[in-house]
């Protein structure tokens, strides 16, 4: 079971907890238009996905990808390596080692989601917020997130970047970055926080409101900008 901590907990507090049950088969459309651009997903193939986010303003497109890591075993299930980059090489790189272990690498400098940044890694973050990538990791995690056909491990390490930025950087209470949260997803064809769950590896629901990939949570709650709340809870699938 997932386990939220107190600085995720405090988004999950701002709302009234609401049940979530299981809808229908995830979209299977291989693109999608929405306010902050366009998202296009490659064709499909064995070890990983691929992709392109094209922002609505005209800035540079970022294309994503995902690769299975070796784990010993036949059909690798738990690791994996994703990436974001520009047409000019800045590039984000993610590696998720286990359900509890991943890391980033932006502008030279290795980031994790375990106790307090040092200054030089809060102003790589900062750098990170502020890039055109930062869109990019919203839009592509919010349209994968329902598909059946997406390992767990591709999104957990899709989505981790993002999740860093609301761990280290989210700066609003947690009344305005759920409402920013839930506007985010209503753009999504997925149909998050509605009263039936799109289904998928992305947890995104009213009881539910910080993204998270069930049984990815590589971060503990040391560093956080956000209040701490009494204890963390359970979130059962």
């Amino acid at each position: 079971m997932t386990k939220l901590l107190p600085w995720a907990l405090a988004l999950s507090a701002a709302l009234g907890l609401a049940g979530c049950k299981t809808a229908s088969p995830a979209p299977s459309c291989q693109s999608w238009q929405c306010a902050d651009g366009a998202v296009r997903l490659d064709p499909p193939r064995a070890n990983g996905l691929s992709g392109q986010f094209r922002p609505a303003d005209g800035g540079p497109a970022v294309r994503f990808s995902t690769e299975a890591l070796p784990d010993g075993a036949a059909e690798p299930k738990g690791r994996a390596e994703a990436r974001y980059e520009l047409a000019g090489g800045q590039r984000l790189v993610v590696r998720l080692t286990g359900p509890e272990q991943a890391s980033l690498q932006w502008g030279g400098v290795e980031l994790a989601g375990f106790g307090a940044l040092t200054g030089k890694e809060q102003a790589a973050l900062s750098d990170l917020a502020q890039s055109p990538i930062a869109p990019a990791m919203a839009a592509v995690t919010l349209f994968l997130g329902c598909r059946q056909d997406v390992r767990p491990a591709d999104l957990a390490a899709l989505l981790f970047p993002w999740q860093m930025l609301f761990k280290y950087r989210g700066g609003a209470a947690p009344e305005a970055r759920v409402a920013a949260i839930r506007a985010l997803g209503a753009r999504s064809p997925c149909g998050y926080f509605q009263a039936l769950s799109p289904g998928g590896p992305l947890q995104l629901a009213e009881d539910n409101p910080l993204p998270a990939v069930f049984g990815y949570f590589p971060f503990d709650a040391a560093g956080s900008d956000e209040p701490a709340a009494a204890t963390p809870k359970e979130v059962k699938p």
